[in-house]
C-alpha cells in the first residue's frame, strides 16, 4: 500500500476507509523522538494520555501530541501524518514503559486476601487516578490539585518509596514475630 503523507487535518478529510486503512499501517510506523518524555510531564498530563489512549478517539490523539510536543493544536494538524503517527506510536512506547514500572514497583508485594474477598480492587478500580491521590494526600482533597500539578517521576518516586518503606516495615514485623 502506497501511502500519501498527508497533512493531519487533510488526512482527516478523507473517505473514512481510507483513514482506516491508513492507521492501520500506521500504527506500524518507527516511533519518533519527542521533544517532552511522558514519564517527565505532570502528572495530569500522564492521565490525559492515558485516558486518551484507552478511548480509542484518534481525534483526541491531537489534544495528546501538542502537550507532549510542546506545540498547538493547530501546529498537530499541519503536521504530515507519518510524523503525527510516528510521534503517537512513540507515546504508546512510553505509556508501555509507565504501566510496566507501575506494575513491576508498585503492585503490592503481599495480596490483602480479605481485601480481595470483598472484591475491593475492581470495586476501587472506577475512581481510578482519584485512588493514588488519596493515598498522596493523606485523605486530604485539597491537596489533590498540588500533586496533579507534580511530575508524574516525582509522584511514582514518592509512590514506590512508601510502598518500599511499607516492605521493610513488614519484613521488620515478621523478624519481631519469630523473635517472640
Amino acid at each position: 500500500m502506497n501511502i500519501e503523507n498527508f497533512k493531519l487535518f487533510e488526512f482527516y478529510n478523507q473517505p473514512s476507509e481510507l483513514i482506516e486503512k491508513y492507521i492501520v499501517a500506521l500504527q506500524y510506523i518507527k516511533p519518533a523522538e519527542t521533544k517532552r518524555q511522558v514519564f517527565n510531564m505532570k502528572l495530569k498530563h500522564v492521565e490525559l494520555v492515558k485516558e486518551t489512549l484507552a478511548s480509542g478517539n484518534d481525534r483526541d490523539l491531537i489534544k495528546v501530541v501538542a502537550k507532549v510536543q510542546k506545540i498547538t493544536k493547530e501546529e498537530v494538524l499541519e503536521m504530515p501524518i507519518i510524523e503525527f503517527f510516528s510521534i503517537v506510536n512513540s507515546i504508546r512506547e512510553q505509556l508501555k514503559t509507565i504501566i510496566k514500572a507501575e506494575e513491576n514497583a508498585l503492585t503490592p508485594s503481599k495480596i490483602d486476601f480479605n481485601f480481595e474477598a470483598v472484591e475491593g480492587s475492581e470495586r476501587m478500580a472506577k475512581f481510578g487516578i482519584y485512588n493514588t491521590l488519596e493515598a498522596l494526600s493523606g485523605g486530604d482533597a485539597l491537596k489533590y490539585k498540588k500533586y496533579m500539578n507534580m511530575e508524574f517521576a516525582e509522584v511514582f518516586t514518592i509512590l514506590y518509596m512508601r510502598k518500599t518503606t511499607a516492605d521493610i516495615r513488614e519484613e521488620m514485623q515478621e523478624i519481631e514475630k519469630i523473635k517472640d
